[in-house]
């Protein structure tokens, strides 16, 4: 069953739809009036349009079964949003960089229509891609048969998961894997590790929903432990935009059940999953604290640190872990900055031209293209650009939040500003088809594909949707082969 395969049918689908982007809009407009000193009528009414008209575009296409547009909209406007009524009051400044207010209302504007463009495009290539998708989905070979590729999924897991661990590479903030490391070849485990993660998610957590909310069904206990492990998994490896991307969308896919079955959602249910939020994130910012610094690089070490840390928390610590999140630059001073740079002369360095063949590049595999990572017009540099790698000397290293908005926003002319656009909607566009579609298979590799092309939303890679494509090839292609001989094996021993 796929809750997203046939349009919306009640009015109790719609409503609790509203409800949910109702309670995420009085969150964020409420945690901007708490960051302000001060509160003026124009910043603050522009505030809530913005917010309004942002959120009540992606209530329109989650509505209408838009779900990977709907949930970026939602996902990218949630992150955006902080500071904006204050950033929007009384500008930024530190020793880098001073921003006026009239600076943010402009990027402001820019970030709407951007928003509204890319949901457009989205909206007409995924019409477009509709047809092929289908013909794709009931083609015999793309008509896995569930319960084994449960299996299939289940042994890919456990072998990718075994080889992170054994490579001492279980989380995001240890050992990442630089790109003299990629070069010297041999089997690198991340990079599929994030992709397992994400199937197992949706194609598990899926299972759980259809089983809570149909009547005469009850969760199985196998099914609820994996996912469980999993969810261990996830949290050690410590993407906080992972987990946001996965649980909202399953969050949707649970407010679809509910209503086919006629249950409207709560709103206490609403406000203690939002309470939740801040304590997750001081929690998960405590446990990435232990395991960026701790020089052991084991488990046991790193939970005995995570241990301490949780037993000595006070005050100055608490202000210590939450600095990072608090202090850092939001999406929207950046985007600022960048506008700001553009209108005194800053250009790139490198064209959209030389942009799109280093992204090209980059993805094709090394065992084809082995030079491909200190290859950039015969210098000795990655083909590989973006904008920290142009912005980092102004910005003195710090952790820049490149996005794809950002990349449209340093290019001067309007053909590479749409070309970075038309090529992102089309991503966005065919994420949504595969992960809409009910052939199992098509849905998790349309999970991963919009989890490495879109729903990371903080991207130095320009033109992330060829990474999406090799996402799918290195995702899909041993799902498939494990696929195989799993069947083989089960109609042998039948």
């Amino acid at each position: 069953m796929n809750f997203f395969a046939s349009e919306p049918n009640n009015d109790t689908e719609f409503s609790n739809y509203s409800k949910a982007i109702g309670t995420a809009f009085l969150l964020l407009l409420g945690a901007n009036i708490a960051f302000a000193e001060q509160v003026t009528v124009t910043p603050l009414l522009l505030c809530c349009t913005v917010l309004m008209a942002l959120l009540g575009l992606s209530l329109a296409c989650i509505a209408r079964n838009l779900l990977g547009i709907g949930l970026y909209l939602f996902i990218y406007v949630g992150l955006y949003s902080p500071k904006i009524l204050l950033l929007l009051t009384e500008g930024y400044s530190d020793s880098l960089m001073i921003l006026q207010p009239y600076e943010f209302k402009t990027t402001l504007t820019f970030f709407v229509v951007f928003l509204l463009f890319v949901t457009l495009f989205a909206g007409a290539f995924r019409t477009l891609l509709l047809p092929a998708v289908a013909g794709v989905a009931n083609r015999p070979l793309l008509r896995l048969q569930p319960s084994s590729l449960k299996y299939a999924l289940m042994t890919f897991s456990v072998l990718i998961t075994l080889g992170v661990f054994l490579q001492g590479r279980y989380s995001y903030y240890i050992n990442t894997v630089a790109a003299s490391d990629r070069a010297l070849g041999g089997v690198q485990f991340l990079f599929l590790y994030d992709y397992i993660l994400v199937a197992n998610f949706f194609l598990f957590g899926r299972e759980l929903i259809e089983d809570f909310f149909q009547p005469g069904r009850t969760p199985k206990a196998s099914t609820a432990s994996w996912f469980g492990l999993i969810l261990t998994l996830a949290v050690i490896y410590q993407s906080r935009r992972l987990l946001i991307f996965v649980f909202i969308a399953l969050f949707f896919i649970a407010i679809r059940a509910m209503s086919r079955q006629g249950k409207r959602i709560s709103l206490g249910l609403l406000w203690v999953l939002i309470a939740l939020m801040p304590l997750l994130f001081v929690g998960n910012s405590i446990f990435r604290d232990a395991l960026r610094y701790d020089e052991v690089r084991s488990v046991s070490h790193s939970i005995e640190r995570i241990s301490n840390d949780f037993e000595d928390i006070d005050r100055d610590a608490l202000e210590k872990h939450t600095g990072g999140i608090v202090d850092r630059l939001t999406y929207f001073t950046f985007d600022t900055f960048v506008s700001h740079l553009n209108e005194r002369g800053f250009t790139p360095p490198d064209t959209v031209w030389d942009v799109l063949k280093g992204d090209i590049y980059t993805v094709i595999p090394a065992v084809i293209f082995p030079d491909k990572y200190t290859f950039k017009d015969n210098e000795k540099r990655s083909a590989r650009v973006g904008c920290d790698d142009w912005l980092t000397l102004i910005t003195l290293g710090r952790d820049n939040p490149c996005s794809t908005f950002n990349a449209v926003l340093i290019f001067p002319d309007v053909l590479a500003k749409a070309l970075v656009v038309l090529l992102f909607a089309l991503g966005l566009a065919l994420g949504c088809v595969l992960f809409c579609n009910p052939n199992n298979f098509l849905m998790l590799v349309g999970a991963v594909f919009l989890w490495r092309c879109c729903m990371q939303i903080e991207n130095n890679t320009i033109f992330p949707f060829f990474d999406g494509l090799r996402a799918i090839f290195l995702f899909g292609a041993p799902l498939v082969s494990i696929y195989v001989v799993i069947s083989l094996v089960r109609r042998q021993l039948r």
